[in-house]
């Protein structure tokens, strides 16, 4: 109902922007089965897109494949095929490569999800953060990349991690993922630090 009656939407009849914004809001809320239904009235317009529109929409549609119709493999060649089409200096590149990364992860290709993940870290890291997509987009790759570090078992260097991520969003006063770093907080200390301590991190989120 948001697609029809959501007062943030934009109204622009050129472009997917009322798409992208719902769209966001879903994947926020990893609400798969709304996405899927919002995509296919999307693709039934069978409208004439610019490239970058294609592209964002064919991304969408990996997310989809990977995590609502768990075609997994299907899901990393379409992004994997997406992402050969893009430059870095499209404004959406790193946000695709850090969804292909967390493909990776899941499917079980740890090499290749960590060559990405310090790919995007060693050139996002690099940059000033010059507003709140670039802060986001820094923060989702960092958490993502601690929860892969705490399903590894790797519980030092997830604590580390999630400790510097949730200093950046102190830094910048940004609340972004913040209550689920201090959930994987609590969960990765669980059986490592005093119960006390470990369910401040729970007050806390």
């Amino acid at each position: 109902m948001n697609y029809f009656f959501d007062e943030s939407v934009i109204k622009e009849d050129s472009t997917i922007q009322n798409f992208k914004i719902l769209s966001n809001k879903l994947l926020a809320d990893r609400d798969y089965e709304s996405l899927k239904y919002l995509y296919e009235l999307e693709i039934e317009k069978k409208q004439k897109l610019p490239l970058s529109d294609q592209l964002y929409l064919s991304w969408i549609e990996s997310l989809i494949l990977f995590h609502k119709d768990d075609k997994k493999e299907s899901a990393i060649k379409k992004l994997e095929s997406v992402i050969s089409k893009m430059s870095q200096n499209e404004s959406y590149y790193f946000k695709f490569i850090n969804s292909l990364s967390n493909f990776y992860s899941l499917n079980g290709n740890k090499t290749n999800s960590e060559e990405l993940y310090n790919s995007i870290i060693s050139q996002i890291g690099a940059t000033p953060i010059s507003n709140i997509d670039d802060l986001e987009l820094l923060i989702k790759v960092r958490y993502n990349h601690c929860r892969y570090l705490w399903l590894e078992h790797k519980i030092d260097d997830a604590i580390s991690e999630i400790v510097e991520t949730i200093e950046i969003c102190k830094t910048f006063n940004h609340n972004y993922l913040l209550a689920d770093l201090y959930c994987l907080l609590g969960n990765v200390s669980e059986g490592f630090s005093e119960k006390e301590e470990v369910k401040e991190y729970f007050f806390i989120c």
